[in-house]
């Protein structure tokens, strides 16, 4: 049951067409020991792509130019796109099914395409971090990058720098990823809102803050409600106030290492 076994047969095995249509049919990687001539027969390509996406990279390239086996593979596994032809990475019906079975597969994508909004759009719609591989353009593109950071908070790291001071996006990526503070504009790591969103997120975003957030208390009990160690980033004088302490302690026991040391001793 393992395609790639078909590799190294005996000429008569590898040409016999029957026989290679069985095993691609099975594992479409059995494609990797057909004879050059199958490899570039559209019935036992598609056969083997239709049965694995990934069964293209040993297809002819003939067939790698072929829309039908390209677009079912794609449609299959979309990082097959990587072995199809120039002009199918450039055709945006092909590249619009890869990218909706993964978002990722933009990169595969010719440079016009990864400039096209609505190829883009449906890559970040599957995989925010899709948006790594759009044209520099379209991370300035506001609605773009929304959807890129609703999906995916992490994100907000491929924004445009303008789009990384904007209230919208940012407070966006940090409801759905506490951590993706830490691409935001300065300014905004000192914005109370953003700050508690993020921690509420994850108590872990706030090394991230800024120095008087984090010495602020509503945003250091929110922060270790969730991850005690978080206490860890917390000011000075908040590591010694008992009330955030026992928070700390009671989310996560080892985060009594963080208490000050003036509470340490303190068992209630």
């Amino acid at each position: 049951r393992n395609g790639l076994s078909l590799a190294g047969a005996s000429p008569q095995v590898a040409g016999n067409r029957a026989f290679v249509l069985s095993a691609v049919r099975v594992d479409g990687r059995a494609l990797s020991g057909a004879s050059e001539k199958l490899k570039n027969d559209k019935d036992v390509v598609l056969a083997a792509v239709s049965a694995r996406g990934d069964a293209l990279m040993y297809a002819s390239e003939a067939m790698r130019n072929s829309k039908d086996v390209v677009l079912t593979a794609v449609d299959l596994w979309g990082p097959a796109l990587r072995y199809a032809s120039e002009a199918l990475r450039g055709s945006r019906d092909t590249v619009l099914a890869a990218v909706g079975t993964w978002g990722l597969a933009l990169q595969h994508a010719t440079d016009k395409l990864r400039g096209d909004r609505e190829v883009v759009l449906a890559a970040v719609a599957n995989d925010g971090l899709a948006l790594l591989h759009a044209a520099p353009m379209l991370t300035d593109d506001k609605e773009l990058v929304l959807a890129a950071v609703g999906l995916w908070g992490a994100a907000l790291e491929y924004a445009s720098k303008r789009l990384r001071c904007d209230r919208d996006v940012v407070l966006t990526a940090v409801r759905r990823w506490g951590v993706a503070l830490q691409f935001a504009d300065d300014s905004l790591r000192r914005d109370k809102e953003i700050v508690l969103a993020a921690v509420q997120t994850d108590g872990l975003s706030l090394p991230y803050a800024s120095g008087d957030l984090k010495a602020d208390r509503d945003v250091v009990l929110t922060a270790v409600r969730g991850c005690g160690s978080a206490l860890a980033h917390a000011g000075p004088a908040l590591r010694a106030d008992k009330e955030v302490a026992l928070t700390a302690v009671t989310a996560r026991g080892q985060a009594l290492r963080y208490v000050a040391d003036s509470l340490q001793a303190d068992r209630q």
